[in-house]
């Protein structure tokens, strides 16, 4: 599929703008451009024009949970494809052939395939022993911490109960983070970095950064 013309992105973005719906969703703005990603806080924007908000040209946000089960249908031939802005760093080097890769559904569908017996009900009974000792150790840590009082983000302690399972059976050595004195720094710090460089190089590199 050929690519769309810069004055023709430009086009299609102030027509998006412009549309009385756009009001009804969310910033006027957000429908031209990615950049309110990264300057509205979701959740206010929420409080201000209800459960469902747009947020890029592309994507709306729900906040409503009841609607979860609708998001996340597995509902067989159930076709979901992804937006060129979600591949990020998966664009280009070896990471471009796998199903991280893949925007149409069918295509990953293909890539994942091989993969699948690894995920079976089956292979996951055989980490329970592994999960089981890595959950009770984040537990008691996550207790202990409870007796002095102090606030941690409970997000970065499943962080690392979640990155040392993986670690201990994709290399037979777990990396840490639950055994470290505090909950951070974790996985996810490296990813938030990394994926804070891929958001403003995809900007500066695709044709949704409008100077005006």
């Amino acid at each position: 599929m050929a690519s769309k013309s810069a004055t023709t992105v430009v086009l299609d973005r102030v027509t998006a703008t412009l549309s009385p719906a756009t009001m009804l969703l969310g910033p006027s703005v957000a429908a031209a451009s990615y950049l309110c990603e990264a300057y509205y806080e979701i959740r206010a924007t929420h409080e201000r024009y209800g459960l469902i908000v747009r947020i890029n040209p592309d994507e709306l946000h729900c906040a409503d949970p009841r609607f979860t089960d609708e998001i996340y249908s597995a509902t067989p031939g159930r076709v979901c494809d992804k937006w060129l802005h979600q591949l990020g760093g998966a664009r280009t080097g070896p990471a471009a052939a796998t199903g991280f890769a893949a925007l149409s559904h069918e295509l990953h569908r293909e890539r994942r395939a091989p993969l699948s017996r690894f995920f079976s009900r089956q292979q996951m009974l055989k980490l329970e022993g592994e999960v089981l000792d890595f959950a009770h150790r984040t537990v008691d840590k996550m207790l202990r911490n409870a007796n002095t009082r102090r606030v941690f983000d409970v997000k970065d302690a499943f962080n690392c109960f979640t990155a040392d399972v993986i670690s201990q059976h994709a290399f037979s050595a777990d990396m840490g983070f639950v055994g470290q004195a505090g909950w951070g720094p974790c996985f996810a710090t490296w990813v938030r970095t990394r994926l804070h460089e891929t958001t403003i190089a995809d900007l500066t590199y695709d044709h949704d950064l409008i100077v005006l």
